[in-house]
């Protein structure tokens, strides 16, 4: 709030606090602020109006601004607020106004060293790491624990990109990620299409479209028992309406609490983006329990990637989750979410 006879306001510059646009025919020069969603009174240092997603935040006051957190939060249109968060060794990333590019690594850099090229001028970046990676046929034993980077071979699982596959190879039982020409997102168990603005595949399936997946196969009430008897492994096609859970056998070994992890979420209502990153052997939140309470968020497309010592988190050119040297030194491929720094 400008203070009477204290201010420099120059009539020709048109924002306030935040960058918005002030509203001076409202209630006065720097009272009023344009955001976009609601009308801002700094004055009384609240919003106007409710926010409009209210419903999908029953923790707020309808008259939050940046989740009440405007220290740590960013809040760039009046609606939720943007955030990073550390909880129990476990890094949250919430992004909006996200766009995608995969980082494909060459064989004299390490995959950090490749995100750190990535980095886009004017914009945040995030790089996490994508597949499990598989060494060269007759490769050298000591490509498992290599000092410096190898050649780079392939994924399990295709990184596509307007219509070409990029690298990795087919993997029709991990999950995959879709972001089509019209910026429609869409995920499921199977390659990722390749007729699309990019896809990534080679996941380990957490949520995907109304499914939970965990260590076991899990009935609804009154399944026939001779479908229930089938506590792991494959479900028939015809059997799948029956399954409250489906098993997975990537998810045992990443559901351990001190096994580092890569998640990435979708939320369709709000089109956001969440990166959940664990750095391997510090002890966080195991993914039964990380599944379950990004779902109660509204978080209904979910999957992981390669984890353990492989998890790797970079923002800009800092790294937020440093993977083992010999990961950094042979992982094949990453993906960068880019978003707006204002």
């Amino acid at each position: 709030m400008l203070l009477p006879g204290r201010d420099t306001y120059d009539p020709q510059y048109r924002f306030g606090f935040n960058g918005k646009e002030n509203e001076l025919d409202f209630r006065g020069i720097g009272n009023i602020t344009e955001y976009g969603a609601r009308i801002y009174n700094a004055r009384l240092g609240k919003f106007l109006s409710i926010d409009p997603l209210t419903k999908s935040y029953p923790w707020y006051t309808p008259y939050q601004f940046s989740g009440n957190s405007p220290i740590s939060n960013i809040d760039i249109d009046g609606l939720e607020e943007l955030k990073s968060t550390y909880f129990k060794n476990v890094r949250l990333v919430v992004l909006k106004n996200v766009r995608f590019d995969f980082v494909i690594r060459k064989s004299t850099n390490t995959l950090t060293t490749e995100m750190f090229i990535k980095d886009v001028n004017g914009r945040t970046d995030y790089s996490i790491n994508l597949q499990m990676y598989e060494p060269k046929p007759g490769t050298n034993p000591d490509y498992y624990m290599a000092r410096t980077p190898q050649d780079n071979y392939r994924s399990q699982g295709l990184n596509n990109k307007n219509g070409k596959t990029l690298e990795g190879r087919s993997s029709p039982s991990t999950s995959y990620f879709s972001i089509g020409n019209n910026g429609a997102v869409t995920a499921g168990v199977g390659d990722a299409p390749i007729d699309s603005k990019i896809s990534f595949g080679g996941g380990t399936p957490i949520y995907l479209n109304g499914l939970k997946y965990g260590e076991d196969n899990l009935w609804k009430v009154g399944t026939p028992a001779d479908i229930a008897q089938n506590s792991r492994g494959i479900v028939s096609p015809e059997n799948m309406q029956y399954l409250s859970q489906k098993s997975n056998g990537v998810y045992k070994g990443q559901n351990e609490v001190d096994k580092g992890k890569t998640v990435l979420a979708y939320n369709s209502k709000n089109n956001l983006w969440l990166i959940a990153s664990q750095e391997d052997d510090k002890p966080g939140i195991n993914l039964d329990n990380l599944r379950d309470g990004l779902i109660k968020a509204g978080w209904d497309q979910i999957m992981a990637f390669d984890g353990s010592s492989s998890a790797t988190l970079v923002k800009d050119k800092n790294i937020i989750t440093k993977p083992d040297n010999y990961k950094n030194n042979t992982a094949p491929s990453g993906l960068t979410l880019s978003v707006p720094n204002k």
